[in-house]
């Protein structure tokens, strides 16, 4: 859900699809990257109106990133299926 639909200040959350992917996965310690991942990944999912944009300095994120694992993944084969709440 788009922070810009809340009264209050909030994170964004998203609906998913549900992906099983099978293959060799990297992990990415930096924390510049992630903030830089979950920056463009806001911008994204919030295109083309732009109501939430998440900004480098939020202190939510920051207090967030310790708990965030981001990571590549070299992928052999996947399976999705369609899933929304």
């Amino acid at each position: 859900m788009s922070p810009s639909i809340y009264a209050t200040k909030q994170l964004p959350t998203w609906n998913y699809l549900k992906v099983h992917l099978k293959g060799k996965v990297k992990a990415i310690e930096s924390k510049a990257v992630l903030k830089a991942s979950l920056i463009k990944m806001t911008e994204f999912l919030e295109a083309p109106d732009y109501k939430y944009i998440l900004e480098p300095d939020n202190r939510s994120m920051n207090s967030y990133l310790d708990y965030i694992e981001i990571f590549e993944i070299f992928m052999d084969s996947w399976e999705r299926k369609f899933k929304l709440s």
